[in-house]
């Protein structure tokens, strides 16, 4: 009998590097991330997460993809967006002034959609996610 080592067998030659992605790497940057703690030890952080302003950037790099299967477009990306645009606004006025020209770019560019996809009558956000939104038709006088 003949005995083999098991590394021989399994190793694989490294995998290739992954394309780099500029727009992923905004949230790298200390002055979009927010460090976290937990309760247990407050004082040892533990998370490091990216900020609202930066957020909301890598959601507008997200715009405009398609589900592989149909080829329709992800519209979870927007209605992330909108979400984050409509419950912490002024964390993003705020972090706005320290982010990076990018990430500033790219939250304007978000906003900038935003507003044009609410003005397209085919496009409205669902009510689940945007319960503090308020109805079209509410807004829209009424013909007699």
């Amino acid at each position: 009998m003949k005995v083999i080592e098991p590394t021989r067998l399994l190793a694989k030659p490294p995998a290739k590097a992954l394309p780099s992605n500029p727009a992923f790497g905004m949230a790298a940057n200390p002055v979009h991330q927010v460090t976290t703690a937990f309760v247990a030890e407050p004082t040892d952080p533990k998370l490091h997460c990216a900020n609202a302003i930066c957020l909301l950037a890598l959601k507008q790099a997200a715009f405009g993809r398609t589900r592989p299967t149909d080829n329709r477009p992800v519209e979870r990306d927007y209605h992330d967006a909108y979400l984050l645009v409509s419950t912490v606004p002024d964390a993003l006025v705020d972090e706005f002034r320290l982010a990076d020209y990018e990430v500033r770019s790219r939250a304007v560019d978000a906003v900038t959609q935003l507003s044009l996809r609410a003005v397209t009558p085919h496009w409205r956000p669902r009510a689940r996610w945007c319960a503090s939104a308020p109805s079209r038709r509410s807004a829209s006088p009424r013909r007699t």
